[in-house]
């Protein structure tokens, strides 16, 4: 037989992975999107919970209001801190921490 046949196919690997801003957006867009999901369930909550009236239009008007609040606060924070957490990744990836320390070893079980 063939020896090139019966040998497995590999695909490429890239070790280099994404790029600093790929991953800078994919992340701040995913963070961005539950964070403001998050805040605007808890604002959601929150203008029930504080209404000042129990009238529709009132309460309506509250919940809306709280929703926009927490909901731009919630994804703002979260898209921030994910940029600033790939961009510190990718810091750390370009200073080769591993060279320095060696590879991580799993903890073994404590018998």
């Amino acid at each position: 037989g063939d020896t090139e046949d019966s040998m497995p196919d590999y695909l490429e690997y890239d070790t280099s992975g994404r790029g600093l801003m790929q991953t800078m957006f994919a992340n701040a867009g995913l963070s961005y999107l539950l964070g403001t999901l998050g805040g605007g369930i808890y604002g959601f909550n929150e203008g029930l919970k504080h209404t000042p009236s129990h009238r529709f239009r009132v309460k309506l008007n509250s919940v809306l209001n709280h929703c926009s609040r927490h909901g731009s606060r919630f994804g703002n924070m979260l898209g921030v801190w994910s940029v600033m957490y790939s961009f510190y990744e990718n810091f750390a990836d370009q200073l080769d921490i591993d060279q320095y320390t060696g590879p991580v070893q799993p903890v073994g079980p404590a018998l």
